[in-house]
């Protein structure tokens, strides 16, 4: 997702102002490491909450598993970039996305969701496979 939106915004996430705002007491240009670790952080954990309910949703559907992670990705993403922009950037960090930044944050987080989606629905016959997925 961050490799994704760096180029095309020229801006870190906004994990950079949280830090500044609610963390440390240096200038925002101080936290570029602290935001990069927050934000692979809370994406790991939101990834791995994924991966683990994967099996619930896969039980439950008709498609494949690569058709039913890209979707479950897909929606999985969404509340993220929803309540992101909302309480995130509006209400804590009072940020006023401009109408092509908001666009780049909520592809971000679809990137973000789709790769995921892809990647265990890819894998999930794999394992399943596998003795009790050791």
């Amino acid at each position: 997702m961050t490799a994704f939106r760096m180029p095309i915004s020229r801006a870190l996430p906004p994990t950079e102002n949280f830090w500044a705002k609610y963390i440390g007491s240096e200038e925002l240009e101080e936290y570029h490491l602290p935001a990069m670790i927050l934000h692979a952080l809370y994406g790991a954990v939101a990834g791995s909450i994924f991966a683990v309910s994967f099996p619930e949703i896969d039980d439950h559907s008709p498609a494949g598993t690569e058709t039913t992670g890209l979707v479950g990705g897909i929606l999985y993403s969404v509340p993220f970039t929803a309540l992101g922009e909302v309480v995130l950037l509006n209400r804590m960090l009072e940020m006023d996305l401009d109408s092509n930044e908001s666009m780049i944050f909520h592809a971000g987080h679809l990137v973000y969701g789709i790769s995921l989606g892809a990647w265990v629905g890819s894998r999930y016959d794999t394992l399943a496979n596998e003795d009790d997925f050791g």
